[in-house]
């Protein structure tokens, strides 16, 4: 799993974890295979003129989840998680602007992704209700998902910070590129390239693989054609805002969580313990054992478990 000092495994593994399989897809376990398997609607929204791509589980009226995905991530990262809560929750997630099948922008904010956020939330039918929906944000989007506590908490149940680092460990890079995704001239030829960031060994590559594959996009180019990752690869250039986003976290106006990895590379000592000092001390906390940053595709059930307690927890169960 990913390794408390933040250093790549000496493993090949760690850095292209579907290289071995070369193309092939893995075999799902049943209760993946049932999850993926759920209806789901996928609608696209309009954010300040980009259209933002966003899917839905369960049942309107019900209790609310909005589920935020991290840097360089899209919606498909909750895909197998959401259904299972929506067994008792109305679910929405989406994609970021610059991430998965969203549109890109010429510049991001993080002024941008709050909106889109709240614009997420109330198409999906979780705001105005009876009951006020709890964000789960995994690491970067954090960030974003605290600023709309601190604007619009009046609005929000609570907010689950998943290994979401406001203070980045020394040495740590976002993935950044500056030049346009590599083109891959077949789906197997990117999925044998596909890694996490940070890169650590990744033993369910049944879930990087579900993940990778829908982790691309068919792109035309002036001289050339191939299949690249859907990601803005310039989207940290262009977004504008102060690395210290401590004062979001004091100033959210509804409950919070924290839920991590044990053995996250990101969240750990100074970095988890800055991050509760800012919290009322009765927040919740939760560490999923045997789990490094990338929280659900580690240990998927374990996290789906914890969202639930913490619902049940806040009184937001049916």
């Amino acid at each position: 799993m990913g390794q408390a000092n933040g250093l790549i495994p000496d493993d090949p593994n760690a850095v292209a974890p579907l290289r071995a399989l070369q193309g092939r897809q893995p075999e799902y376990p049943p209760w993946f295979q049932w999850a993926i398997n759920q209806p789901v609607l996928r609608q696209f929204v309009e954010v300040d003129g980009v259209a933002i791509d966003t899917r839905i589980w369960g049942e309107e009226g019900k209790p609310g989840i909005l589920l935020l995905h991290g840097n360089g991530g899209n919606a498909d990262w909750w895909g197998f998680i959401a259904p299972y809560l929506a067994l008792d929750y109305r679910v929405v997630t989406f994609s970021f602007s610059g991430s998965g099948d969203s549109g890109w922008r010429d510049s991001y904010s993080a002024e941008s992704f709050a909106q889109e956020i709240m614009a997420a939330a109330e198409s999906g039918g979780l705001l105005g209700g009876e009951h006020k929906p709890v964000i789960v944000a995994h690491s970067f989007s954090g960030a974003f998902a605290l600023l709309s506590a601190a604007r619009h908490g009046e609005q929000l149940g609570a907010l689950y910070l998943v290994d979401s680092a406001l203070k980045l460990p020394k040495g740590f890079n976002a993935l950044e590129r500056k030049n346009p995704n590599r083109l891959y001239p077949s789906i197997d030829a990117a999925l044998q390239r596909y890694r996490f960031s940070p890169p650590y060994i990744c033993h369910n590559a049944y879930i990087a693989d579900y993940i990778a594959r829908r982790s691309l996009r068919f792109e035309d180019r002036d001289s050339e054609s191939g299949w690249c990752w859907s990601f803005d690869p310039n989207m940290m250039s262009k977004l504008g805002y102060s690395a210290d986003t401590s004062p979001w976290l004091d100033q959210a106006r509804c409950p919070l969580a924290f839920i991590w990895g044990e053995t996250s590379s990101l969240f750990h000592g100074e970095v988890a313990d800055f991050m509760f000092a800012l919290a009322p001390a009765s927040t919740p906390r939760i560490a999923i054992p045997d789990a490094g940053h990338h929280v659900m595709v580690d240990q998927p059930l374990a996290l789906i478990a914890a969202i639930r307690a913490l619902m049940a927890g806040a009184g937001q169960q049916q």
